[in-house]
């Protein structure tokens, strides 16, 4: 009886001992590290209760401990293998917008493999900081849902899903451009793993995506007179100039004509001294210089209405000269992020030529280390004597004025300015004071 009684009470101790193991090892591994446990310290929690099973002869706690050793393992195997045959990809349609334009966002994760994905997150980091710093992102771009605030304080894009075996999920979202610039989808962040979430398997997929707003573009309706005043100005003053690339045949030789221009074929075939005869061409150029200084010093800051208005007067100048003909070129003392040299757009008439210059005006930043007297300068060497600038500035300082009376600039130059103040008169130089319709700039945003 006492033998009987001793044994069970040693059997109780036993249980009572190995009930306090489990708990006490989750308060030591939660209450000390502050932590969920690792799935490290889970395995050895269940091999500490494997062995007390089998030290005590307790096979029933033994096998729950061991299975749960197996699934485990189980789990990080499948986490192990979560990703391969994975593949994510995004489509944007139509790839560039205008302020208030709307597009379709597709994003497609496919799993390529037999094994299921319990859970899946992906997030869409989205930078918009590149031409305006600051801000939240749905005052520049709104996306119809899903976008959250990341650890990092940005915001991105993101995602929950499960994924079955060789299965895809498509998420389809509306995008609308409120306000110029880039927005760019960073490479997405894939989280995924077994089952029961112990084991995690993170990586990166798809390359960056670039939503490019462009500035609000203005037709001459809704700025009546200078977009007609300062180009027109420039039609009437348009030369006719031979086009070296466009050979039209041959005619003899006269005295004064320049050597490089001999045509030796047909001279060898006449017998006599010929030259070349060229075409001439009717297509004028023309240099939009864009300054971004929106005050006399760059410590004051910038005014972003003003330099915003300037974007646009500029785009829209571009485009209403393109589709009249006149070949069109753009230079602007702002930054592009990743370029260091200043920005420029040779003049040309091609069909591709209203998109360079959108996309251009679409990435600019705020104005560089150089002033809009060093644009000039440099624009007056340029380009040949038949092409005229036209200079767009919310600001006309006393050394612009120096610049624009230069003998390089007169008659070659037309003024747009749209800033907050009267323009001054600038003797030989037609200034044209215009601003957009403040009501139709405050739709776009």
């Amino acid at each position: 009886m006492n033998h009987q009684f001793l044994q069970t009470l040693d059997v109780i101790v036993l249980y009572a001992t190995f009930l306090g193991v489990a708990p006490g090892l989750i308060v030591v591994f939660t209450d000390r590290f502050r932590q969920q446990p690792s799935p490290k310290e889970y395995g050895v929690l269940f091999a500490v209760i494997v062995g007390i099973g089998v030290l005590l002869s307790l096979p029933a706690i033994s096998i729950v401990a061991a299975v749960g050793l197996l699934v485990l393992g189980l789990a990080r195997l499948s986490a192990r293998y979560a990703l391969s045959g994975t593949s994510y990809e995004r489509e944007l349609t139509p790839a560039r917008l205008f302020p208030g334009d709307r597009a379709r966002l597709m994003l497609r994760f496919a799993n390529d493999k037999l094994l299921p994905l319990s859970w899946v997150v992906i997030t869409d980091p989205i930078r918009h900081g590149l031409v305006r710093p600051g801000g939240a992102l749905d005052e520049y771009i709104r996306f119809s849902g899903g976008v959250e605030v990341q650890d990092n304080l940005g915001q991105g894009l993101v995602n929950r899903t499960a994924v079955g075996p060789f299965q895809s999920v498509i998420r389809e979202y509306e995008v609308e451009g409120l306000k110029r610039g880039v927005y760019t989808m960073e490479p997405a962040r894939v989280v995924t793993g077994d089952l029961f979430g112990v084991f995690h398997r993170e990586t990166e997929m798809g390359s960056p995506l670039d939503i490019v707003v462009y500035p609000k573009i203005y037709s001459p309706d809704e700025i009546p007179l200078p977009l007609r005043r300062a180009i027109g100005e420039m039609v009437v003053r348009r030369v006719l100039h031979e086009d070296p690339a466009l050979i039209a045949g041959s005619r003899e030789y006269q005295p004064g004509d320049p050597l490089n221009r001999m045509h030796w074929k047909s001279t060898a075939r006449t017998m006599r001294l010929q030259v070349k005869r060229h075409d001439a061409s009717t297509t004028a150029q023309i240099m939009i210089a864009l300054n971004l200084n929106t005050y006399l010093h760059v410590w004051q800051g910038i005014d972003l209405e003003r330099m915003e208005a300037a974007i646009e007067l500029a785009g829209s100048l571009a485009v209403w000269a393109l589709e009249r003909g006149f070949a069109v070129g753009l230079r602007t003392n702002g930054i592009i992020a990743g370029a260091e040299a200043m920005s420029r757009i040779a003049p040309s008439a091609s069909p591709r030529q209203p998109g360079a210059v959108l996309e251009h005006l679409a990435r600019i930043a705020f104005s560089g280390r150089h002033s809009a007297q060093t644009v000039l300068v440099d624009e007056s060497r340029y380009l040949s004597s038949g092409s005229t600038i036209v200079f767009v500035t919310p600001i006309i300082t006393p050394d612009i004025i120096q610049v624009l009376t230069s003998r390089a600039l007169k008659d070659r130059i037309a003024v747009v300015y749209c800033g907050r103040y009267a323009a001054p008169v600038i003797r030989g130089v037609p200034v044209h004071l215009v601003s957009p319709p403040e009501r139709a700039r405050r739709a776009a945003s």
